[in-house]
């Protein structure tokens, strides 16, 4: 305990408010939020400009998983306070990752594919499900959002959203090839 209590204010005297995640638990030991701004992006050849929206950058605060339910001032969230633990697995989901995980692997660099589809969607799936196979290697999750309004589609990095009714490939390759890895803590 003491050797844990030493390394804390060892990391807070050098300035570092993270640790590693401990043996790929998805967890952070922090005390404060790194600083908030938009993030940047990359330019990609044969991407004539940039695709998607920037949004405010809202402090990325670890809350208990207890707290169900934040509140985010946007739909979908592009920034702002997460559970301290970010999904590990990227790619396709078939269970619902809340809200309150994913923004944890925004802040981390990753892309999140959403849908909303209650009457179901299968040929625009087939376009994110094809963006995840060309994109093996990137950081980009796949899941249902059930909270996500119209339009049905978004792809969401920090602090930048794409909203569509009708996913293109070529559309979200390049948001995935500007966006993936640009957030406060780019973490693999």
């Amino acid at each position: 305990m003491r050797t844990t209590l030493a390394l804390l204010a060892l990391l807070g005297a050098t300035g570092c408010s993270d640790s590693t995640p401990a043996a790929d638990s998805g967890a952070h030991i922090r005390e404060t939020a790194p600083p908030c701004t938009i993030a940047d992006y990359a330019t990609v050849a044969g991407c004539a400009q940039v695709v998607g929206q920037s949004f405010t950058c809202l402090p990325a605060d670890h809350l208990p998983e207890t707290d169900a339910g934040i509140s985010y001032s946007e739909n979908p969230p592009s920034s702002g306070p997460h559970w301290p633990f970010w999904e590990q697995m990227w790619g396709e989901h078939s269970d619902v990752v809340p809200r309150e995980r994913w923004v944890h692997n925004l802040e981390h660099g990753g892309v999140i594919l959403l849908y909303n589809c209650p009457q179901g969607c299968d040929a625009e799936l087939a376009v994110l499900r094809q963006v995840i196979a060309d994109r093996q290697g990137k950081r980009v999750m796949l899941t249902a959002d059930p909270l996500l309004s119209a339009p049905r589609f978004a792809a969401v990095a920090w602090t930048w959203v794409h909203r569509t009714d009708t996913p293109d490939l070529a559309t979200l390759l390049c948001f995935v090839d500007q966006h993936e890895g640009h957030a406060p803590e780019d973490v693999p």
